[in-house]
């Protein structure tokens, strides 16, 4: 893991990775609209990402998202790989290359983590790295 130095952070007080600041406080609505409303989230996040295409944790939740509206269409025994699936790409490529760039917090790269192997089809491995991520983060 590489040092973070001088990282703007959450709502929760954690660090993340952004350069637009403009786009933390609409992260941090998005993150309370999405518990409450999933369209409204859909579309805040859609505006952080506006903001900032480099705030990893928003194309990690985005990239969730799709995959939430394609992983119960595949059969569970053969998963299917869908990160190259058009609405998905996008978020995994850039998951990839925030984790090559060795910039991210833990607590991003578990995300990225996540994101990736459920991408691939590999759902109890992201519900492992998910389950890691609230042992030290139980809001995420």
């Amino acid at each position: 893991m590489s040092a973070v130095a001088e990282k703007p952070v959450d709502r929760e007080g954690l660090p993340v990775t952004c350069t637009n600041l403009d786009a933390l406080p609409v992260y941090n609505e998005m993150l309370l609209v999405n518990m409450a409303v999933r369209e409204s989230a859909l579309s805040q996040v859609q505006s952080v990402l506006e903001l900032d295409q480099g705030f990893i944790l928003a194309h990690c939740i985005l990239g969730c998202m799709w995959l939430s509206e394609l992983i119960p269409a595949t059969d569970p025994k053969e998963p299917a790989d869908c990160s190259t699936f058009p609405p998905v790409s996008g978020h995994v490529k850039m998951a990839k290359t925030a984790l090559e760039g060795g910039t991210l917090t833990e607590r991003e790269e578990r995300h990225v983590q996540a994101l990736l192997a459920y991408a691939e089809g590999q759902l109890p491995t992201s519900i492992d790295h998910w389950a890691a991520i609230l042992v030290n983060y139980p809001r995420d």
